[in-house]
């Protein structure tokens, strides 16, 4: 009887461990992840800080979704423009990178700025086409390839961020 009531204890046990690790590699259903198409989790920003009129000095800043830095609300805003993200797409294409951007001042992250330009170095620039979602919904922004490689992209402002290529 010692024996058994061992054993059925160290069944138990095993049992109470193998359900936490097991459920380690799910996500929940409303956690934002990366698009399936992505194929880099960020371009790279060439110009991270840019000068307003008045003499700001604005950070740009692209999130990945699974950072920390994303406050819930932004994760939550990444989560829904990533839903509706397929509709979105240009016919032809795929998303080369999707992730949030932050628009700051440098001396103040509290306070939004925006819009303004930046210059993102990527793989591809073909048929490329840059869109934010603003407002509930997928918007195209002013993109221009410049001869060395990268692209400047017009009009950016803190919201989640879609670069798609053919």
């Amino acid at each position: 009887m010692k024996k058994a009531f061992v054993l059925v204890l160290a069944l138990v046990l095993t049992m109470g461990l193998a359900v936490p690790a097991a459920a380690v590699g799910t996500a929940s259903p409303t956690a934002p992840t990366t698009s399936e198409t992505t194929t880099a989790p960020l371009p790279e920003v060439t110009t991270t800080e840019v000068t307003a009129e008045d003499g700001t000095v604005i950070v740009v800043e692209p999130v990945e979704a699974t950072d920390t830095k994303l406050a819930e609300e932004e994760k939550a805003e990444l989560a829904t423009a990533q839903t509706a993200l397929a509709s979105a797409a240009p016919a032809g294409t795929k998303v080369q990178y999707f992730f949030f951007v932050k628009v700051y001042e440098k001396d103040d992250v509290t306070k939004e700025v925006g819009p303004v330009s930046m210059t993102i170095k990527v793989e591809k620039t073909e048929g490329i086409v840059v869109m934010q979602f603003v407002d509930g919904k997928w918007v195209e922004l002013k993109c221009t390839v410049n001869g060395d490689g990268t692209v400047t992209i017009e009009g950016v402002v803190k919201a989640p961020m879609a670069i798609f290529t053919k």
